[in-house]
């Protein structure tokens, strides 16, 4: 199987702080992945469908087809290509 490599990752004060922010925001309750804001500060649920629509038209999505999440977010636009595309 594939295996990691041992190595530290030093990351810059700047993106160390960004992280944990990004961090603290998944965990708070008004801030969830489960409110409609998700991680962002309005709701953006109408946004992330059209950018799908938009990608989904271009990409050619196709019921049946695998698509591969990267898995940086609350999953949203992934929800939307299973009930639209599939």
């Amino acid at each position: 199987g594939m295996r990691c490599p041992d190595t530290e990752i030093s990351l810059d004060p700047g993106m160390s702080a960004k992280l944990e922010k990004y961090g603290r925001r998944a965990q708070a309750p008004s801030d969830s992945c489960q409110s409609s804001k998700g991680m962002w500060r309005e709701p953006m649920s109408d946004v992330h469908k059209c950018v799908l629509i938009t990608v989904a038209h271009m990409l050619d999505f196709r019921p049946g087809q695998l698509v591969l999440d990267w898995g940086s977010g609350c999953g949203h636009k992934l929800t939307w290509a299973k009930t639209l595309f599939d």
